[in-house]
C-alpha cells in the first residue's frame, strides 16, 4: 500500500489508472511513468520521486514482473477498500478520528494543489491530471495563503543536499556567498 500512494502522490493518479499501469510503462532509470487516461481523460505522462522509483525497483523484483504485466494486480475497488481499513485502523489506534476523512482521491488533490501552489500554473495542472476543460481542474486545486502557509527552511551546503532540496521540488530562496543555497517547502 505505501507503494501504491506513494505512486499516486507523485503522478497524480486515479486508482484506476495505477492498476493499468505495466512494468513497460515506467522507465526504472529516470523514473517517466506513461500513464493511460481515465473517465475521457487525456492520456499524460509523469515522474515518479527516487524514493518511489527504488520502492518500485524492488517491488517489481521481488515479483519477478515482466515488462508486459501490471504492476499491481487486483482492482482499484480492492484498493479503496483495503486504504479504507488500513486508514480507519491508523486513526483507532493512534486515537485521531480526523484521519477518517482522508480520502483515496486525496492524494490527487494534494499533487494538484501542490504542483499549483509551487508553479502558479493552472494549464500545467490540466495537463499533469489529464483533463480537457478546466473546470475539472478547478475542482481539485486548493488554493493555499502564502501568509499562513507553514514552511520548512533547509540549507544545503553539499551538492547531495542541494540535488536532494531539487528533486522535492523545494522553492529555492537565496545562496549564500559561501556556496550553501536556502530553500523553502511546505510542511
Amino acid at each position: 500500500m505505501k507503494l501504491k500512494l506513494g505512486m499516486e502522490k507523485d503522478l497524480g493518479t486515479r486508482p484506476i489508472e495505477l492498476f493499468w499501469l505495466k512494468i513497460g510503462d515506467v522507465d526504472q532509470e529516470t523514473g517517466i511513468v506513461s500513464i493511460t487516461g481515465a473517465k475521457h481523460t487525456i492520456g499524460r505522462e509523469g515522474k515518479l520521486k527516487i524514493a518511489t522509483l527504488q520502492q518500485l525497483r524492488i517491488y517489481i523484483e521481488k515479483n519477478q514482473s515482466k515488462l508486459n504485466e501490471h504492476i499491481f494486480n487486483g482492482t482499484s475497488d480492492n484498493m479503496c477498500a483495503t486504504y479504507r481499513t488500513l486508514r480507519n485502523r491508523l486513526a483507532k489506534k493512534y486515537g485521531r478520528p480526523e484521519l477518517k476523512q482522508v480520502q483515496l482521491y486525496d492524494f490527487r488533490r494534494f499533487f494538484a494543489s501542490k504542483t499549483y501552489h509551487l508553479t502558479g500554473k493552472e494549464l500545467l495542472v490540466k495537463q499533469l491530471l489529464g483533463h480537457k476543460d478546466f473546470r475539472s481542474t478547478e475542482k481539485y486545486i486548493s488554493l493555499f495563503d502564502n501568509n499562513t502557509a507553514t514552511w520548512m527552511s533547509i540549507k544545503a551546503t553539499t551538492d547531495e543536499e542541494k540535488q536532494k532540496c531539487i528533486e522535492e521540488d523545494c522553492i529555492h530562496i537565496t545562496t549564500e556567498p559561501s556556496g550553501a543555497m536556502w530553500f523553502k517547502k511546505p510542511r
